[in-house]
């Protein structure tokens, strides 16, 4: 393995997507001369380096590949990945070369929690979630949470633009629609998007109702609080077709793959050229018959992902995070890094 010294770079996976190439900009910032982007083609990683300067490489590197995977994480300190069916694997990779990792969503962040002595046996910096939501939505609840000393339960919707999304997105958005959930309190299992939340948003949104997905966090474990996930999908006649196909459980057929690719395809189509509407994220945290909010909202989805990306994986790259496997909310301070974000350009408001 090649010592630390000559492991400066960081490559991003997805490297010349939309989230991928907005992230490897902005930390190019950060790190001048020391970004890779890498995907199958390599014309397309080394054009898209070439375009946006600051010393950018890009390599060709086919991520499902076992020994290019390896040998690329052993060449660098930390890899930010942006193709979330690529998680386990990559994670993997990370661990055995001792490299660090930023993914984007946690696909399956419990099972990748339980490499958390294996990682911090090899140094390996592991942080999951780190866009908009999951991301900028844990640090928020984890301030929330130690203004009112502790937290009960966690709440925390997204406006999500389907024109914003890229097809690896929709095809997560459409896997986990398929795979039913249980509520708190509730006492059998209902399919994402089939119940309504209701949220205060700011003006000129205010009280929204939006529909309750798969919950990707683990606020349990690391703010010791239930939670509900939710999200609020434009345009709204595609909110109003994912509810009824959930509520007739027309989407458990979405877990098959062929099913699936099919249905992303034809929203894509759909979505081609609507306008993208500002990310907006809320979240709102109980204890003890009490409540805090906060709202968060930017430019884009897409523009917010990638800075939330950017922002974290410049932590894990400098060694501000311990070896292990972390959520943002256990190892971020919440009040630098989003005064970071606001000086960005994202705004924060109390509903």
């Amino acid at each position: 393995m090649p010592q630390a010294s000559e492991r400066e770079k960081l490559l991003v996976i997805g490297g010349y997507g939309t989230i991928g190439g907005r992230a490897a900009q902005l930390l190019a910032e950060f790190f001048e001369g020391r970004i890779v982007v890498g995907g199958p083609n390599e014309a397309k990683a080394q054009q898209f380096a070439d375009a946006s300067g600051h010393g950018m490489q890009g390599i060709a590197l086919d991520a499902t590949d076992p020994a290019q995977l390896a040998t690329a994480l052993g060449d660098h300190r930390t890899v930010v990945n942006t193709v979330d069916s690529l998680e386990e694997p990559v994670v993997d990779a990370a661990i055995a070369a001792g490299t660090n990792y930023v993914g984007v969503v946690g696909t399956d962040v419990q099972a990748i929690r339980a490499r958390h002595n294996d990682a911090r046996t090899t140094g390996s910096r592991i942080l999951l979630g780190t866009g908009v939501m999951p991301g900028i939505s844990n640090v928020i609840a984890r301030k929330l949470s130690a203004d009112l000393g502790g937290a009960d339960r966690i709440v925390s919707i997204a406006v999500g633009d389907a024109g914003s999304l890229g097809p690896q997105t929709f095809s997560y958005m459409l896997r986990e629609a398929a795979k039913p959930l249980v509520l708190p309190g509730a006492a059998r299992p209902t399919m994402p998007y089939a119940v309504s939340v209701q949220f205060r948003f700011p003006e000129p949104r205010e009280h929204v109702t939006a529909y309750a997905v798969r919950d990707w966090f683990s606020y349990a474990d690391t703010l010791g609080a239930e939670s509900v996930t939710a999200i609020l999908m434009e345009p709204a006649p595609l909110r109003q077709v994912m509810h009824l196909a959930a509520r007739a459980r027309i989407t458990k057929a979405l877990a098959v793959p062929r099913i699936r690719r099919l249905v992303a395809r034809g929203l894509l189509r759909v979505t081609a050229g609507t306008k993208q509407g500002p990310m907006l994220i809320g979240v709102e945290v109980s204890r003890d018959g009490k409540s805090a909010s906060l709202c968060a909202a930017g430019a884009s989805d897409a523009e917010w992902t990638s800075q939330g990306v950017a922002t974290l994986a410049a932590h894990v790259h400098r060694g501000d995070v311990e070896p292990g496997v972390w959520l943002p909310e256990q190892v971020i301070e919440p009040a630098p890094y989003l005064a970071d974000l606001e000086r960005r350009g994202l705004k924060l408001a109390v509903p």
